[in-house]
């Protein structure tokens, strides 16, 4: 009796612990540090549903950069399917300036951004720098074009499937293994 209760302990530790592991919590603020020449971090991937904060923290005097999807290269973010931050300033006097910004909050909140994006952030003093947005869907079910293997799976499909194979493996060996009599 002890072998069979301890197989099935087995069994549903093995299914339940996938099912813990995958959850996201998908209302994130990921913050990206702007100073001069760098953001930190570089590269960012996040999921529909996340805010990104771009924070100019850039202590050059009078520098104010511009971070955007620049789709045609025309040097604005203002063509469709292009956005942007409009100018960040390093500091602001709020008092005789209400527009001023230090910060670009992007609320990620539409399956439309969907994508890989090179960010460009342009300054007033004629530098380029480059920075790579990834967004993703939270839904486990949305499928892009982009990501169909040829046999019809996404990459997420046949790890997840892979997985189950082996758990089941691995709680068919536990079970033979406790219900082998002993000599």
């Amino acid at each position: 009796m002890k072998r069979t209760g301890l197989a099935f302990a087995v069994i549903l530790l093995t299914l339940v612990t996938p099912l813990a592991t995958s959850t996201a919590d998908s209302s994130n603020v990921l913050t990206v540090i702007v100073r001069a020449g760098e953001h930190s971090p570089d590269s960012v991937s996040v999921v529909v549903g996340t805010t990104v904060q771009y924070k100019n923290e850039d202590t050059r005097e009078n520098v104010t950069h511009y971070i955007g999807f620049d789709g045609n290269g025309d040097g604005d973010f203002t063509d469709a399917g292009e956005f942007g931050s409009g100018p960040l300033n390093g500091t602001c006097d709020w008092e005789n300036d209400s527009d001023c910004r230090v910060a670009w909050i992007f609320v990620i909140n539409s399956t439309d951004y969907i994508g890989n994006y090179n960010l460009i952030d342009y300054t007033n003093t004629y530098e380029t720098h480059y920075v790579s947005l990834e967004i993703k869907s939270d839904d486990p079910d949305y499928h892009s074009t982009t990501e169909v293997t040829t046999a019809g799976l996404t990459t997420e499909d046949i790890l997840q499937r892979a997985g189950a194979f082996f758990l089941l493996l691995a709680a068919m060996l536990a079970i033979s293994m406790l219900a082998r009599p002993r000599r």
